[in-house]
Order: C-alpha cells, then sequence, then structure tokens
C-alpha cells in the first residue's frame, strides 16, 4: 500500500476530489478497505473542494488545513475519518496506458505546462504572453499550433489541452502574472532563444529519469525510497532542437556529469518552478563550486509553552530552519526546510533515521512503540531530552496542563480528541525532541544536518549519490 504525503495534494488534490465525488464518496484506503466519506454540503470534503478551487489559497496553506481535518466516514463500524495520508495512493498514480483518454488536468499541470508555453511564446515572438492573447482567434490559433510545434507537455499536449490552459491562465490572472515572469526569468538566465523546446510529462523527460533513477537503484543498499526527483526535481525541462537527450552512461557520475554539461550550453536544462509573489528569485544548484556541507547552530527554544505545538526546529549556521513533525496520525515525523533563504522540501523519517543510526549509532522509536508508553514513560522522556537540549528543567505539570489546554480547530479540548490523534500529538514531539537531542550533541552534528539538507533540498545524498545540476524559480 502506499499513502500520501500532504505536499502531494498539489499534484493529486483534484484528482482525488473528481473521483470521490464520481464514486459517491467511495475511496480506498491504504489499510485495503473501501470506505464511504460524507460528501454533502457542509462536510469536511465539500470544503476540500472550495478550498481546491480558491486560487487565493496557497498549496502550504491547504496542506496545513489537510493536516488538522479528516475527512468524516459514514456507515463504519471501526472508523469515524479518514486522512489524506489514509488515502490509496496507486488509484491515482499509476500510469495511464497508451492512448487511454487524459484524466482531467490538475492546478500543477496547468502551471508548469503554462509556463511553458509562456516561454515558447516569448522565445519565439519576443513578447510577454497577455490576456489579449489567451482571448483572440488568430493567437488562440497561433498558442495551439505553431506554439504547440515547441511544446510537449504530456497529457495537455493537443490543441484541445492547450485552450485549456489558455482558459485556465484566464480565469487564473495570478497564474498568467507568475507564468510571463518566469518566461522572461528563463528567457534571459538561461539565454533560450528559438530553437528551445520545452518539456513537461514528455517521453523526452521521463527517458532521462528512468536512466537516472536505473544508476540511484545501483547505489542504494540501505533500502530508501529515492525518487528521480531527489536527484533532479525539474519540473519542466528545455532542450535546444537539435539535441535528442543524453548519450548512454555507465554510472550517476557520468550522467551528472553530462547534465552539467549540457546545462552550461544550455543544450538541456532541468528547471524546479513555484508560483511566484511580489519578487522572484534564479538559482542553479549542484554547480561543482557550490558548497554542500551545512553547520548546525542551535535548537530553536519554544517561545511560549514546550507543548504548546508537537514539533521541533533545528537551525543551521546560514539561517536555515528545519521544522521536524508529524503531518497525521499514524505516520513519524518529517523535516522540512522553512529557512527563508533555502531550497524548501522535505526529508522523510526513513531519510533521516538512516542519517541518525548511521552516524549517531542511535534508533528513533517509531510512532507504533511510543504509542504504547504510559503517559508517565511520555513526559519523563520529553523530560530527559528537554535536559538534554536545553541544559534547564521542565516540569511534569506543565507538560500536562499544556497538553490538556491544547484545542483542535473544532474546538475540542485534547482529552476530547480520538485516541491516534493523541498519540500523534505525543509522538510527534518525542520523535522531534529525540532527533534534535541526538544532532545537539553529536560531534558529527554537520553530517547529520548535512544529510537532512541535502537530501530535502535535492542536493544528493551524502555518501549515496550526488545530485544533478538545476535551475529554480522561486
Amino acid at each position: 500500500m502506499s499513502n500520501f504525503s500532504f505536499d502531494k495534494v498539489e499534484k493529486y488534490g483534484a484528482d482525488v476530489a473528481d473521483y470521490i465525488k464520481k464514486k459517491s464518496g467511495k475511496i480506498k484506503a491504504t489499510d485495503g478497505k473501501t470506505y464511504t466519506l460524507k460528501i454533502s454540503s457542509g462536510s469536511v470534503f465539500a470544503t476540500f473542494v472550495k478550498h481546491l478551487g480558491n486560487v487565493n489559497m496557497s498549496w502550504s496553506e491547504l496542506e496545513k488545513w489537510l493536516s488538522k481535518n479528516n475527512f468524516e466516514v459514514l456507515k463504519s463500524k471501526d472508523k469515524t475519518e479518514l486522512g489524506w495520508t489514509q488515502i490509496e495512493k496507486t488509484v491515482f498514480s499509476t500510469k495511464a496506458k497508451s492512448g487511454s483518454k487524459p484524466s482531467a488536468a490538475n492546478k500543477t499541470a496547468l502551471a508548469e505546462s503554462a509556463a511553458c508555453i509562456a516561454t515558447a511564446y516569448l522565445c519565439q515572438t519576443g513578447k510577454d504572453l497577455t490576456t489579449r492573447d489567451l482571448s483572440t482567434a488568430n493567437s488562440i490559433k497561433y498558442l495551439t499550433t505553431d506554439i504547440d510545434v515547441v511544446v510537449d507537455i504530456g497529457e495537455l499536449d493537443s490543441k484541445k489541452g492547450i485552450k485549456q490552459i489558455l482558459d485556465w491562465l484566464k480565469e487564473n490572472p495570478d497564474w498568467l502574472e507568475t507564468s510571463v515572469t518566469t518566461a522572461k526569468i528563463l528567457k534571459s538566465k538561461l539565454k533560450l532563444g528559438k530553437n528551445h523546446h520545452f518539456h513537461r510529462d514528455s517521453m523526452f523527460m521521463k527517458n532521462i529519469y528512468t536512466e537516472a533513477s536505473k544508476h540511484i537503484k545501483k547505489l542504494n543498499n540501505v533500502g530508501l525510497k529515492i525518487g528521480g526527483d531527489k536527484w533532479n526535481p525539474g519540473d519542466i525541462w528545455i532542450a535546444d532542437k537539435g539535441v535528442s537527450g543524453f548519450p548512454a552512461t555507465k554510472d550517476l557520475t557520468g550522467l551528472n556529469k553530462q547534465v552539467a554539461e549540457k546545462f552550461r550550453k544550455a543544450m538541456i536544462m532541468g528547471v524546479s518552478l513555484k508560483k511566484l509573489g511580489k519578487s522572484a528569485t534564479w538559482e542553479v544548484y549542484n554547480l561543482e563550486e557550490q558548497e554542500r556541507n551545512f553547520r548546525f547552530d542551535s535548537v530553536k527554544k519554544p517561545a511560549g509553552n514546550l507543548m504548546d505545538s508537537k514539533d521541533m526546529y533545528l537551525v543551521t549556521k546560514s539561517g536555515k530552519e528545519i521544522q521536524v513533525r508529524t503531518f497525521d496520525t499514524k505516520n513519524n515525523i518529517q523535516a522540512e526546510i522553512k529557512g527563508s533563504s533555502a531550497a524548501g522540501g522535505k526529508a522523510g523519517f526513513g531519510l533521516v533515521s538512516f542519517a541518525i543510526k548511521k552516524i549517531a549509532k542511535v534508533d528513533i522509536d517509531k510512532w507504533e512503540i511510543l504509542g504504547k508508553l504510559s503517559t508517565k514513560d511520555k513526559i519523563k522522556r520529553i523530560q530527559k531530552h528537554y535536559k538534554n537540549i536545553f541544559g534547564a528543567s521542565v516540569t511534569e505539570k506543565s507538560i500536562i496542563d499544556a497538553v490538556n489546554n491544547k484545542t483542535n480547530k473544532g474546538g475540542e479540548t485534547f482529552l476530547a480528541w480520538p485516541k491516534l490523534q493523541q498519540d500523534d500529538y505525543w509522538s510527534s514531539k518525542i520523535q522531534a525532541m529525540h532527533i534534535c537531542d541526538v544532532i545537539k550533541n553529536s560531534k558529527q552534528k554537520n553530517d547529520m544536518i548535512s544529510i537532512i539538507i541535502a537530501y530535502a533540498a535535492s542536493l544528493g545524498l551524502k555518501d549515496m549519490f550526488d545530485a544533478s545540476v538545476y535551475g529554480k524559480v522561486f
């Protein structure tokens, strides 16, 4: 079984919502059972659908909302709600068979394809894509025929698909602005011209990631699930017309050398995209001369009571903050880069626990084990870690009082929460504090921090594989 993480709502949210509506609420869960969700007006699911269509709600805001709200389940003796991370992912992630009808485009597909079209339009005409271009017959014809020649955008790569993107941009001027700004940056920074082609989910892209994954698999002797996006998180790839791809390579080192060489020559370039705000930044990652080692600075002390939240923060010398917490029940922690100057990204429990086990020789208990502890034992662990991290004591009473005063979005106090949510709160804090304790007090703290950040930000994985060069607009 395969579960969703919260950061996958941007990619799969619309597909999941459409599927649930089409199936009258029925959805398969990671436990193998099928549940019927409440989808009527006023339900959590109905609110979820509204949020998906709300262009003013950022994906990070929707992720946070999802982490605190589970879907109500009908006609179930053993389950009253189903969280996003308990939905079976493979139903949606399985590749469609050749010749099958394209699924409804989600916001990510539309946004990334729009960036391809806007950049191609700027390179071909020397002009920005405008609202008028999205509406007039001549410009629509040009975009769906001439521009289509230099873009390859997977399921949306047809006149109908491109028209769908144009209509979406017309309805979402903020995304049109992001697409145009992205196009200007890419054309300038990568020195793009009329001979460049733009790829999103194309066979050209898939072949690149197939080759990289094959090489990574040979290097992976610790059993971590390492996807191609950790080697290169390019949402789109840009290639010179005369270049068909990378020549056959024997290993990842050889492939990375080819990627770097062709990136510098503006022949083939992977680019990671984000929705832009008032300002935009361009960065190139994994160049040979870049520093990849990160130095630990501190564990951020909670501003209020220790138990006001279930997270902890690691801080680097460069100012990057790494939030450590769970994102739902029945899950272990994830480490997410939050620093304002960071590339962003997450490292799951598997990677974090691997780094700590390999370097510090310490096992981090999983949520299943922590859930079986008595409240007294949970408190003792928190007190021990607090003392090791901050050199001070925290009383049992202050921990209990803070926990019992916690309320969820529905206004329910901690003692009224379902047991799984109570267990999650305790295990998240204990795991996060244990990780911070080990890293802070290890002589090899910088090595552990470097592994976590490098993986989360797609900079490669220390002692296993090097990531490839890519550009990012954010």
